[in-house]
């Protein structure tokens, strides 16, 4: 009998449905956005957080609260606002909802970093979450504009930079004081002011003296002092340190110098002159390509170069300098894109938008940090450009980071350090043959070449150190790596330092790899074939040329520095695990590379435009 009911009702509901729905449809999720305008926040502040559709047009199709949480480290920060709103409804038919998180006006000292956060069930919100600082005061900050790490060649000049973070509503002074001033600084002026109605202030340039002789590099003290108690310094002392030029040359692996009298002086071309003149306070020379030599190397011609200049044309969302971009607060490089593959992201999400950033001394950071909010746990940054594909309409051709072509008769240089905690890591560059990742007829690794211009395993079985490489395969066994010759762990080396790393396509015979004024491996075509592999580094192997990928591990944790096959080792991430993201960005344990420049010269071997087109935007 029961089966007859439940037949019978069964059919009830079918009949119903053929006459009129019963049922509403279920709602729709759709994306949003969170966003928000200010990350620097005191007292008396007010946060205003949004959340919209991804599609201005499309509003939602039910009722639902947003979740918003607060949190410093891993204690709750709520307490740090009036009235901390704990949720927030998002109506059916809106596209777009503000909440407002008013700072408290008392009772906060020091600085917070806060992690501000937002979950609803069933919808994907990104941009959550965001970072913020929350003071007691605005606080006048100091630096010297353009050079993030505060060093001054003698002979050269800086400019300070005073930053009160806001529009002040009275005339600040601040006065400065050096007790070596007479003897190493010419121009130094005895205060700045910040006036009504601004928020900051520049000084003229200041030189810093030369002296006659050798001596050493030493570290000038600046003092602060402001005139104003709710608009104090966020630091009374500003430490710079004077680089003696007169320093005789090290080894040729160990200076940079065999290369560039002054590594850091900046390459610009024409396009980009205004706007680095504008932002830069360091040194830069006007360089352009087919006419500039190279200063040490005879052969060689400039043709291209990345230099990471804090300005429009290499900001990947190009917005307004100043303004914070992205949920980490920061600039990703407009001449890169995300190198996503199932190695890079075994044990880490790979995401570029936190961990990677232009910064406003001039370079490239990339790091990563325990990361909770990530899949994995970690978030880490990896990133490639130049990847050709066989023409086939593929607009990938013409992004922006397919800048140039990597051919025959190309030399290319990067000025590159790896700094933080990296036990486990193994920060890298290196390039690919396009042959890999071409339309049709892919080419598997290491067929398709691979050259290791740099890589920089910590670990047990490495210890730490530099290494050179490159990686052939075999027609007979694509993906068994049968011959790679290696320069092995390069002596005489510090990696936590600025060196020039680079790679020489001498021509479609010979690779070279070398390490500032030293070449530590030399690879030749009849070489390779004698060891039964086959020689990718041709116009025939590879038409499309190499692709540039910068990795922080491939995989990280790194299976060659630690020494395992399946899993890694616990407590293998313990130098860094208790930074969180928000001090990750400034900490000094955070496992980073940072790449100042990347230059592209070329010789008479260098071959005419392939019919592969490319972004003709200058990054330099």
């Amino acid at each position: 009998m029961k089966r007859m009911i439940l037949y019978a009702c069964a059919l009830s509901v079918i009949a119903s449905c053929e006459n009129e729905p019963v049922l509403s449809p279920l709602p729709r999720p759709v994306d949003l956005i969170m966003d928000t305008e200010k990350y620097d926040l005191v007292m008396g502040d007010e946060l205003t957080i949004c959340f919209k559709t991804k599609d201005e047009q499309e509003g939602v199709n039910e009722d639902f609260d947003i979740r918003i949480y607060a949190e410093e480290g891993e204690e709750d920060a709520s307490h740090l606002f009036e009235d901390f709103p704990h949720s927030v409804e998002m109506k059916k038919g809106s596209s777009s909802v503000s909440v407002s998180l008013p700072v408290k006006h008392s009772g906060i000292e020091g600085i917070h970093e806060v992690e501000i956060s937002a979950f609803s069930r069933g919808y994907n919100i990104s941009g959550t979450p965001v970072y913020v600082s929350i003071s007691d005061f605005h606080r006048i900050s100091m630096s010297l504009k353009g050079n993030w790490e505060k060093r001054v060649v003698e002979g050269d000049s800086f400019v300070l930079s005073a930053d009160a973070g806001i529009d002040v509503t009275e005339d600040v002074e601040i006065t400065i004081s050096c007790r070596d001033s007479e003897k190493y600084l010419k121009g130094l002026p005895e205060s700045m002011m910040i006036k009504a109605g601004t928020s900051g202030v520049e000084s003229g340039p200041v030189l810093m003296v030369r002296d006659e002789g050798f001596y050493q590099d030493i570290s000038l003290s600046l003092e602060f002092t402001s005139s104003s108690e709710s608009i104090p310094m966020a630091a009374d002392v500003l430490v710079i340190e004077r680089v003696d030029a007169d320093v005789p040359l090290g080894s040729l692996v160990a200076d940079e110098r065999h290369l560039y009298d002054d590594p850091s002086i900046a390459f610009v071309s024409s396009d980009n002159l205004h706007d680095v003149e504008s932002w830069a306070g360091q040194s830069y020379v006007e360089v352009t390509p087919d006419v500039t030599l190279h200063p040490s190397l005879s052969g060689w011609k400039f043709h291209n170069a990345v230099e990471f200049h804090y300005i429009q044309s290499m900001l990947y969302n190009n917005y307004s300098l100043g303004q914070q971009h992205n949920a980490g607060g920061q600039d990703r490089p407009h001449s890169f894109w995300d190198q996503v593959t199932p190695k890079t992201g075994r044990y880490m999400t790979v995401n570029n938008d936190k961990y990677s950033a232009i910064c406003p001394g001039g370079y490239l950071r990339m790091w990563a940090a325990k990361d909770d909010t990530q899949p994995k746990g970690y978030g880490v940054a990896a990133l490639y450009s130049n990847k050709f594909k066989n023409p086939a309409g593929n607009n990938s051709n013409t992004a922006k980071p397919m800048y140039c072509h990597i051919l025959p008769g190309m030399r290319i240089e990067f000025r590159m350090r790896a700094k933080g905690e990296l036990y486990g890591f193994n920060p890298a560059i290196w390039l690919m043959g396009n042959s890999n990742v071409q339309h049709s007829g892919a080419v598997g690794w290491p067929t398709c070449g691979e050259i290791d211009v740099v890589e920089i395993p910590v670990g047990p079985v490495t210890g730490k150190g530099a290494w050179q490489a490159c990686h052939f395969g075999n027609v007979l066994q694509d993906g068994k790596d049968v011959y790679a010759p290696s320069a092995g762990k390069v002596s005489g080396v510090d990696p936590s330092e600025w060196n020039i790393y680079w790679m020489e396509w001498t021509d479609e015979d010979c690779i070279r790899l070398g390490i500032n004024g030293q070449t530590n491996l030399v690879v030749t075509r009849p070489e390779v074939v004698s060891e039964g592999a086959i020689w990718p580094f041709d116009m025939n192997a590879n038409p499309y040329g190499l692709h540039l990928v910068l990795t922080m591990g491939n995989p990280a944790p790194s299976e060659w520095a630690l020494g395992y096959s399946e899993v890694p080792p616990s407590g293998w991430d313990s130098g860094f695990a208790s930074v969180s993201y928000a001090a990750s960005r400034t900490d000094d344990r955070t496992p980073r590379m940072e790449v100042d420049w990347i230059r592209y010269y070329i010789s008479d071997v260098y071959p005419e435009a392939l019919p592969t087109t490319f972004c003709n935007v200058k990054f330099y």
